[in-house]
């Protein structure tokens, strides 16, 4: 039946919303932008998964149009149903996003006010917008060609590559969390790494299957095939292999001449239905896309190593240093102090206090080694090096109070 042509998109979308889902909970949570003590990953989880299966749903039905319109003998593959709007469409999905905005508004008192959520939800998934689009244009595609066929095969393979290369990318909304993880802040995402991992897998295997099927479709398109009517092989016993290549309704036949010249029959050996040309053109294009997707998902592994890495922690402290994150801003003077040591002792400075101590006892030390190396030759070098002391026994003095032992002793030495 020409409508199961249109591939069903329940579960593509719940997969797709479960992971936008878990990702913009996992970077609103994020000490780096906004403080919220509730982990809202499990339920906002499963609420984007439910309404995505549900939006799936709905935008199948509209995409396939009314049942009757199917029915019809000239009924042509390529008009689209009258209710497959993108605008329609656009609106659904921007709506179901300030419903799950709204739910999870309305189910944590933590927020402040659920028009707020409905709007965040909103903005959401706007942001997620153009891939919706993108994986229903890739769905109608998908049904220009016969069930079964090898380019219908390789089309709806290109819907689940596009979706496994968006999940990836949606990841690096949440890049992020490398760094924060590494600071103690949140847990491994390992979640996030299941993601990348599947979307990899995912990419790949159909990048080998895109490939089997373009040698597939090279080994039966032969000089030797002959085109034939089909009145000339409703005699063709059903054992005899028969290849639908999907775009188009030639059909030509791999024969073995008879022996015999006088009443022989020449014996068909296979079956080849479809245009040979465009056949190719759609599965070289198919393999093309594909392997742009595995690219695409290795690129995104490759930022979220970068990520991982001791340059991308030293950026993310430093923002959270200014965001008046004091023990932040301890373990950035600790990154720099081996070769900015006035930045070292800036930042301990700033850190200095109930929160981190430790930080007023490194600035002393900076301090007094500083006061050391003056040279106390003259009247003014005499006075900046006691002032540098001085400044050095207020901060020991500082650390001593929370109980640095190590500073108090400095204080007496």
């Amino acid at each position: 039946m020409a409508e199961a042509r249109f591939i069903q998109l329940a579960y593509p979308f719940a997969l797709v919303g479960a992971a936008a889902g878990w990702l913009s909970a996992a970077v609103i949570t994020n000490p780096a932008f906004q403080r919220i003590e509730v982990d809202l990953k499990p339920p906002v989880t499963v609420v984007t998964g439910v309404l995505g299966a549900g939006l799936g749903a709905l935008l199948t039905h509209l995409c396939r149009g009314k049942k009757l319109d199917y029915e019809l003998e000239d009924w042509d593959i390529a008009r689209r149903s009258a209710r497959d709007s993108a605008w329609l469409h656009a609106l659904l999905v921007v709506c179901c996003g300030a419903l799950v905005g709204l739910i999870i508004g309305a189910v944590h008192p933590q927020f402040n006010s659920i028009q707020e959520t409905a709007l965040g939800g909103a903005g959401c998934a706007l942001l997620f917008l153009p891939v919706c689009l993108t994986v229903l244009r890739a769905a109608r595609r998908a049904k220009r060609a016969r069930l079964g066929s090898i380019v219908s095969d390789s089309d709806r393979r290109s819907v689940w590559a596009l979706l496994a290369t968006t999940m990836a990318v949606m990841t690096l909304f949440a890049a992020v969390m490398w760094p924060a993880a590494r600071a103690g802040e949140v847990e491994l995402p390992l979640p996030m790494m299941a993601m990348l991992w599947t979307s990899l897998t995912a990419t790949t295997v159909c990048l080998v299957h895109d490939v089997r099927a373009i040698y597939r479709a090279h080994a039966v398109i032969t000089p030797d095939l002959v085109q034939k009517h089909a009145s000339e092989v409703e005699h063709v016993g059903t054992d005899t292999p028969r290849v639908d290549l999907g775009l188009g309704e030639e059909l030509a036949a791999r024969v073995a001449m008879s022996a015999a010249a006088y009443r022989g029959r020449d014996r068909t050996l296979a079956l080849v239905q479809g245009n040979a040309e465009e056949a190719l053109a759609a599965l070289h294009r198919a393999g093309t896309r594909t392997a742009l997707a595995v690219l695409v998902v290795l690129a995104t592994v490759g930022v979220h190593i970068g990520a991982n890495t001791d340059l991308a922690s030293l950026h993310y402290l430093e923002l959270r240093c200014e965001q008046w994150d004091f023990q932040s801003c301890h373990e950035v003077a600790d990154l720099v102090k081996p070769r900015h040591v006035q930045k070292a002792r800036d930042l301990y400075e700033r850190a200095c206090g109930a929160t981190s101590p430790e930080s007023c006892f490194q600035a002393g030390l900076i301090i007094e080694e500083m006061a050391n190396g003056e040279n106390e030759a003259s009247l003014d070098s005499y006075e900046r090096a006691q002032h540098l002391r001085n400044r050095a026994t207020n901060f020991f003095s500082r650390a001593c109070k929370y109980k640095v032992s190590a500073a108090c002793l400095a204080m007496y030495k």
